[in-house]
């Protein structure tokens, strides 16, 4: 009963209420992940510590107060990473929750620090008291504010940039996975992008499930010419309005392309590489019975792309349900809390979860990176990285290998259905803009810049597709000429803007009216 009594005490009773709050947080953590690694068994050692103290400690006794201020932090550090990772177990947290959990740290420390300091004597403790209190009030005041401010741009923007918001509160969302894995898009979403770049671009999908024109979702009519595309966001269009695509424009230059009504079906989507073009392709084909087929690759991440695509066929890796299931599975086991927190501390994190960063980053880059603390935001990847280099590492050439294998099946697909099959080379920006590759290269000691070659691989690309005997149009070129005069046709985050789909319509414009006329010959 007395051990009881003395619970009751405020400053006593506080700390047993976050210590026994964090222990059934992390029972909850144990329910979820199966497992006790190093961190929660460190937890739940101290929070045995802390119980032990507010059960022994008596009345008459005032410990020295940094061992008060200890436990204080102790015992709000020990619930709210308890809850922390409650949170994580349940799905991934970003900016927004971290810094309510600093937040509430913060606060719930200053609060028990109080109720353990009050009545301190001794003229270290107290000139101390007041001023820690003060410092934890001002720290937890800007967190707040920095709290509020995250919240407010998340209602403006996505923690994802590219996301695609619907128009309507609760609404299914742009793309939804199928069945076989692959990415959907809902026939009927109405939305925009909240990417600062292209801040309220239009995306409206029609009942096809495809973005264009929503009177197009009708077969294919008598004396009309067809054409679908297949390809990645770049040819989805991201960045751009439907009608600045290069699909769209093609479609409105039907009459002087094949000399009669021209409907251009865009089955393209983020993420895409040619193995999802042949699965596209097959879903449309029935309705579109396409004349030509323009099949993108984008050098970006498609060779990328195709080798995940490749090795899953050939059962080198696991399908995607398989990796989330092994992902989650790991999460379960692993020590979830301390990867988190490792993570926090490098700026991609923030980059890639904060809404106030996303939104600001592209006004702030070019001071941030005057100043040396950011480096220069270029839209590039490691694989792309090696794709650049004088002597490209084997993956390389293995996503090569790949993307020919799958066009090779794309074209015998292409002649089943009757249809030409013409392939879109698509270079990255620092490949087809000399200052997005000058941008890269200040990266690297200059020593090292000679081992990167910005055109020597798309080259080699274009001429092995050309020796499988594929129509290839080359898009380095044509853009690299734009960009040299001025007229950049990307954005700066790295897709296409609409001076860039005008291009590649121009570009192509010539070659499909080549492959009609061949068709009409031969009719």
């Amino acid at each position: 009963m007395r051990w009881l009594r003395r619970l009751t005490r405020p400053a006593v009773r506080w700390v047993t209420f976050s210590v026994l709050a964090a222990l059934a947080l992390q029972g909850v953590a144990l329910a979820r992940l199966d497992a006790l690694p190093w961190m929660r068994a460190a937890f739940l050692l101290v929070a045995l510590a802390l119980l032990a103290w507010a059960g022994l400690h008596r009345s008459g006794e005032r410990p020295f107060w940094p061992a008060r201020l200890l436990i204080a932090l102790a015992a709000a550090g020990l619930f709210w990473l308890s809850l922390l990772e409650a949170a994580l177990s349940c799905s991934t947290l970003y900016a927004l929750g971290f810094l309510a959990h600093a937040f509430g740290f913060l606060a719930h420390a200053s609060a028990l620090f109080a109720l353990l300091m009050r009545g301190a004597r001794g003229g270290t403790a107290q000139l101390a008291v007041p001023f820690l209190l003060r410092l934890g009030i001002v720290a937890s005041s800007t967190l707040l504010l920095l709290l509020a401010v995250e919240a407010g741009f998340r209602l403006v923007i996505p923690v994802k940039v590219y996301d695609i918001v619907p128009d309507g509160f609760g609404s299914a969302p742009c793309l939804v996975d199928g069945e076989d894995g692959l990415l959907y898009a809902s026939p009927g979403f109405r939305g925009k992008y909240m990417h600062p770049q292209f801040l309220g671009t239009r995306v409206e999908i029609n009942d096809y499930g495809l973005r264009d024109g929503l009177d197009e979702a009708a077969p294919k009519r008598a004396g009309e010419a067809s054409i679908v595309v297949l390809g990645d966001s770049l040819v989805f269009g991201t960045g751009v309005e439907l009608n600045e695509t290069f699909q769209e424009r093609l479609e409105e230059r039907g009459q002087e392309i094949c000399g009669r009504p021209l409907r251009v079906f865009c089955a393209a989507l983020p993420g895409d590489g040619q193995y999802q073009g042949i699965v596209r392709l097959e879903a449309l084909a029935a309705r579109a019975q396409p004349d030509v087929v323009i099949a993108a690759v984008y050098e970006g991440n498609d060779l990328e792309d195709n080798i995940r695509a490749g090795a899953r066929r050939h059962g080198l890796l696991p399908s995607k349900e398989e990796e989330t299931r092994r992902r989650r599975e790991s999460e379960r086991t692993g020590p979830l809390l301390a990867r988190f927190l490792r993570g926090v501390r490098h700026p991609p994190f923030w980059i890639g979860s904060s809404s106030t960063v996303q939104f600001l980053l592209p006004g702030l880059e070019a001071t941030l990176v005057s100043l040396g603390l950011l480096g220069e935001q270029v839209p590039t990847n490691q694989f792309l990285n090696w794709m650049i280099a004088r002597e490209p590492p084997g993956t390389v050439l293995i996503g090569l290998g790949y993307t020919q294998q799958l066009l090779r099946e794309l074209r015998e697909r292409c002649q089943t259905l009757g249809a030409d099959l013409v392939v879109l080379v698509i270079p990255a920006a620092i490949q087809a803009d000399p200052a997005r590759f000058d941008d890269l290269m200040s990266w690297y000691p200059p020593a090292q810049r000679a081992q990167f070659d910005r055109t020597a691989f798309h080259d080699q690309l274009v001429q092995a597709l050309r020796g499988e005997g594929l129509t290839v149009v080359d898009m380095l070129g044509p853009l690299e000429k734009e960009a040299r005069a001025g007229r950049p046709p990307y954005h700066r985050e790295g897709h296409w803007n609409a001076w860039g789909h005008a291009c590649a319509a121009a570009e192509m414009v010539p070659v499909l009216k080549g492959r009609f006329a061949v068709r009409a010959r031969d009719r």
